[in-house]
């Protein structure tokens, strides 16, 4: 049996990633934070074995990167406020350098970096982006992206000068079983409860859980060394988007666009407030993100890692459904 280690196993994409490598008869060690709570792996039993430690901490690295066959690198911090900004850069940008340098010295087979599409870019024109498009420096000019972009750069240097056997994974916007507790699901949880009256300009391209979790597993096999896939759906406006999430929960659909000047400003507030230690739905980052087109293209994924998709609907629908059957709405 293999051994892989996985970071950010508690996360949306990861926990569903331990369930899929075990069934597989991977055997899973999990690096976690002591505050880690690991209670969605506890019926896995031997199959998955846990290292406390931090992916800014190279001591804890190494140890946890020792004798495996395979690493799954998911751990980052999302955040669209500005003074979040060195703290991301430490675990995305320098915590891949660490899970980079431990896989060299430890000779792992492959790492399977899952980053995201952020690192690919967006667009203002509704253009559908592939692993080839140019990355927009000025548009894209946001923290999270950034740092997610330079991570991939360290990644990919490491494949042609150090022989790092490694392949980058590009995950859109995920749906399925127990995203609602995402911390990026804020807006659509309210229009799941009829509470959210707006919508905004901007796209989305969806994809369910499953299918990410299949073609992360079939890199393992299937992704060629320094080679990136975009693991992309549907491709559909934020107002369709809220639409359907509205249709499935049997609510009111959000009927009132907001203009970009408006939203702007929202987001401003928001900027000042974070500052003040005080919560709001909005910052700058936030909107503008918002305001984007993630619109992609998986064809290669489709050619090179089996990847399928289904509609953006019936990922939406596993996850109302997951949602309120837990009464998280």
């Amino acid at each position: 049996m293999k051994k892989v280690l996985v970071t950010g196993a508690t996360g949306f994409i990861g926990t569903h990633l331990v369930s899929a490598l075990v069934k597989n008869n991977y055997l899973v060690c999990i690096l976690h934070r002591a505050s880690s709570n690991l209670e969605a792996f506890l019926d896995f039993g031997p199959a998955v074995t846990y290292v406390s430690g931090d992916i800014t901490n190279q001591e804890s690295i190494n140890s946890a990167v020792k004798d495996k066959d395979y690493v799954f690198h998911l751990a980052g911090l999302i955040s669209s406020s500005r003074k979040d900004k060195n703290l991301m850069k430490k675990i995305n940008v320098d915590g891949t350098k660490y899970i980079i340098d431990a896989c060299l010295k430890h000779s792992v087979k492959k790492l399977i970096y899952v980053s995201s599409v952020v690192a690919v870019g967006a667009s203002s024109n509704k253009e559908i982006l592939n692993e080839e498009s140019v990355y927009d420096d000025k548009l894209n000019s946001l923290s999270y992206f950034d740092t997610k972009k330079q991570a991939e750069e360290l990644v990919l240097f490491a494949v042609h000068n150090q022989n790092l056997p490694a392949v980058i994974l590009n995950p859109s916007t995920v749906y399925g079983e127990g995203d609602i507790k995402k911390e990026s699901r804020k807006l659509q949880k309210l229009a799941a409860m009829g509470r959210l009256p707006f919508y905004t300009q901007g796209g989305v391209s969806v994809v369910d859980i499953k299918d990410v979790v299949n073609a992360i597993i079939n890199s393992i096999t299937l992704g060629k060394i320094g080679s990136r896939y975009i693991l992309s759906g549907e491709n559909i406006e934020i107002k369709n988007l809220l639409e359907c999430i509205s249709d499935i929960s049997g609510t009111r659909a959000p009927f009132l666009k907001v203009p970009q000047f408006l939203f702007y400003i929202l987001g401003f507030i928001g900027d000042i407030l974070s500052y003040l230690k005080i919560s709001f739905p909005f910052t700058l980052e936030k909107v503008k993100v918002a305001s984007l087109y993630h619109w992609f293209d998986s064809h290669k994924a489709k050619k090179e890692l089996g990847f399928t998709t289904g509609t953006a609907k019936d990922a939406i629908k596993k996850s109302i459904l997951w949602s309120k059957k837990n009464n998280f709405i």
